[in-house]
């Protein structure tokens, strides 16, 4: 029954979404602007605000999800090699198998399952992720064609990073926000669950997958099952065990990012591969975070 109340509301969310799309027109670009540029900051902003993990436990979270990520990368790059795809191929294979959708359906998901301090450290796991995907997720989907250093400048465009410094600060110094301040943040915090698993909705209806083929299928086995195992094996090497080690499992278990995809488009890495591999990975996940997390609950 647990379980259910965690699936059910995330799977009706991103449908009502989807749905949505399909019958009324909706202008994906300024959803995604709306979450990007004020929701999700606001979430990210009061959650790690009221975090209480210490400085050396948050390193250690840190660490688990960099090597994490670099051996996962390793895993994916030697897939490719192995399956004989063309360096274009590799690239887009990669870029599906590493960056995971940690914002729009792992900070609810976490929230759901684990409550208001499991949202928090899912919010730091974000943080990481999201500067894995605009640097290292980047340069591999560049694979050679563009200089990614312009693409990495956009990342400090962005106010998540500040959000995160922020909130960072503020919580280290035990600085309170003025309520005229905190209200309206907090609200726009509250609104981002919703409005993440709603908009993860109306870019998948969007999306035009192509057939299941074998580099797809492996692509899917890594995200969705070979990246929380490694991180399950890691875990102990960094002394991450309870609530930590959970949410990281499930947040490193979560689908290939939409963002992957317009990585991937910008730099021409394959994106109908990469698009196939959000729309496979997001539906397969519905029967493969259930399973986490009826292992973790």
């Amino acid at each position: 029954m647990a379980l259910l109340s965690v699936i059910l509301p995330i799977v009706l969310l991103i449908a009502a979404g989807y749905l949505l799309a399909r019958l009324i027109p909706i202008e994906i670009q300024s959803l995604s602007r709306l979450t990007i540029y004020l929701l999700t900051p606001s979430l990210v902003f009061t959650a790690l605000v009221r975090t209480d993990v210490s400085a050396a436990a948050a390193a250690r979270l840190i660490g688990l999800i960099v090597v994490q990520f670099a051996v996962l990368l390793v895993v994916a790059l030697v897939a490719g090699r192995l399956l004989r795809l063309a360096p274009v191929k590799r690239s887009g294979l990669a870029v599906a198998t590493v960056l995971y959708n940690a914002g729009n359906y792992g900070l609810p998901v976490s929230l759901f399952a684990f409550g208001e301090e499991g949202v928090r450290l899912a919010t730091l796991i974000f943080v990481v992720s999201a500067i894995l995907m605009h640097s290292v997720g980047v340069f591999l989907a560049s694979a050679g064609r563009n200089k990614p250093v312009h693409a990495v400048f956009d990342m400090f465009r962005l106010p998540l990073i500040y959000a995160a410094v922020a909130g960072v600060v503020f919580a280290y110094k035990g600085w309170t926000v003025p309520v005229a301040l905190w209200r309206p943040i907090e609200l726009m915090a509250q609104g981002a669950i919703p409005v993440l698993l709603i908009t993860l909705g109306v870019q998948l209806s969007q999306a035009r997958p192509s057939a299941v083929n074998a580099p797809l299928g492996i692509s899917a086995v890594l995200r969705l099952v070979v990246s929380p195992l490694l991180t399950i094996a890691l875990a102990p090497w960094f002394g991450i065990a309870g609530l930590a080690r959970d949410v990281a499992v499930l947040s490193t278990a979560m689908p290939t990012a939409i963002n992957a995809f317009l990585i991937a488009a910008q730099f021409d890495a394959a994106p109908d591969f990469v698009a196939s591999a959000v729309f496979l990975t997001t539906v397969a996940s519905f029967v493969s975070i259930s399973i986490v997390l009826a292992l973790l609950l």
